[in-house]
């Protein structure tokens, strides 16, 4: 198999994990979402990847032990605003809905994704690329928007018309939900 095709259909796997794995985060009886959460990131976020370490690469103990004290200390830092972040994303799930949520915080982190990295260019803005660059930015910001506004009106009419309380969250509660869905990117490291 070649790596373009290796690529494609990880790629493609990754997409649907990523874009199922919280099918589930309203039916977590009998556990509460954060005991699920936690399950998760012990399974998921250190026995898999110590686990893969050690069998995709050689010397990962060593070059654990060789890492410099200022190197452990910022992983640790990383990883601890990337667990905060992380607990926010669900908290948002359980106040705004998956599909807000989701559509907020992939729709930013691809925002910041395409920022942060401008951010160290020399002279990017005299590249012929940068106005595509961010008129690509500016139209994910206007996706972003839409979405909200569409979740927000959706809730009301749903509302409205069938004269039921819906999964998302209104007044305070709804924007505590918002921005902790803006909070998971920005604590995410890039």
């Amino acid at each position: 198999m070649s790596n373009f095709l290796l690529s494609i259909i990880l790629v493609f796997l990754a997409g649907i994990f990523q874009g199922t794995f919280g099918l589930g985060m309203k039916k977590f009886s009998p556990f509460s979402w954060e005991a699920f959460w936690l399950l998760f990131s012990i399974i998921g976020m250190l026995i898999i990847p110590i686990l893969w370490s050690l069998f995709a690469t050689s010397g990962t103990i060593t070059a654990i032990i060789g890492a410099k004290g200022r190197m452990i200390a910022g992983s640790m830092l990383f990883g601890a605003l990337w667990g905060v972040g992380s607990i926010l994303f669900g908290l948002a799930i359980t106040y705004i809905g998956m599909s807000l949520t989701y559509g907020i915080t992939m729709g930013l982190a691809a925002v910041m994704g395409a920022v942060v990295p401008l951010l160290r260019v020399e002279n990017i803005s005299s590249s012929p690329a940068f106005p595509f660059i961010i008129t690509g930015i500016l139209i994910m910001l206007a996706g972003i928007s839409i979405l909200t506004f569409a979740g927000i009106k959706r809730d009301k009419l749903m509302r409205a018309e069938n004269n039921t309380q819906s999964d998302i969250k209104t007044g305070k509660i709804f924007w505590i939900g918002f921005i902790f869905s803006i909070a998971t990117v920005l604590l995410q490291p890039f």
